[in-house]
C-alpha cells in the first residue's frame, strides 16, 4: 500500500488553479471566456441583452512600487470583495490580467449595465481600503460592451471592452466607458 493523500492533494489544487484565480478565488481567464460564451449563446438563442464590463484598479502599479506587492494583493482583494457585493448572484466575475476584473452581466439592459457600472465605481471610491496600517483611497476605470447587439463573440467582447477601458483611463479614469466604434472601424 502507498499513501496517496498528498498527490491528491496536488491535484486537487491543481484543478482548482486550471478554473479559478489564486489570489482572489474568482474565474480565471479562461473560465470566464467561457462563462461569456455561454451567456452569449443563450442571448443569441433567446433575444436576452447581456452586458461585459472591464473593471481596471487605477493607479495599482503605483500602490505595489509604493508599499510593496502585498499591499497591491491586498488591494485586489477587497476590490474582488466590494464587486461581490455590487453584483447579482446571477452575475459571474473572473480575473482578466494583474490589475483587471471581468464581469459578465447576463439578462441585463444596456441602461441597468451603465447603472451597475457606476456602483461599482461608486463602492471602489466611497470607502479608502486600509492595507498594512495604511488608508488609500482607490479609484477604477470601467469599460462596458454590450452584446448581441456589439459583439457575437467572446474574444471580440472582451477586446472591446478592454479597448472601452483604456478610452476611460484616457479620458481621466474613475469612469464608465461604453464602447463606440471608431471612424476607421
Amino acid at each position: 500500500l502507498r499513501l496517496v493523500t498528498q498527490r491528491k492533494q496536488n491535484e486537487t489544487r491543481l484543478e482548482h488553479l486550471a478554473n479559478y484565480d489564486e489570489l482572489t478565488g474568482h474565474y480565471n481567464k479562461q473560465r470566464l471566456r467561457e462563462a461569456l460564451d455561454y451567456s452569449l449563446a443563450y442571448s443569441l438563442r433567446y433575444g436576452s441583452p447581456g452586458a461585459f464590463l472591464a473593471v481596471g484598479v487605477d493607479q495599482l502599479g503605483r500602490i505595489n512600487t509604493a508599499y510593496g506587492s502585498e499591499a497591491g494583493d491586498g488591494v485586489l482583494l477587497e476590490i474582488s470583495r466590494r464587486l461581490d457585493q455590487c453584483l447579482r448572484t446571477t452575475d459571474v466575475i473572473g480575473r482578466l490580467g494583474s490589475d483587471r476584473f471581468g464581469v459578465v452581466l447576463a439578462f441585463c439592459t444596456p441602461e441597468d449595465a451603465a447603472m451597475i457600472g457606476e456602483r461599482i465605481a461608486q463602492a471602489i471610491r466611497q470607502t479608502p481600503i486600509t492595507v498594512g496600517g495604511n488608508r488609500l483611497h482607490m479609484t477604477a476605470s470601467i469599460g462596458l460592451v454590450h452584446f448581441p447587439d456589439q459583439s457575437r463573440a467572446s474574444f471580440d467582447v472582451i477586446v472591446k471592452a478592454e479597448g472601452a477601458l483604456s478610452k476611460a483611463k484616457q479620458a481621466g479614469r474613475d469612469c464608465v466607458q461604453p464602447y463606440e466604434m471608431s471612424e476607421q472601424q
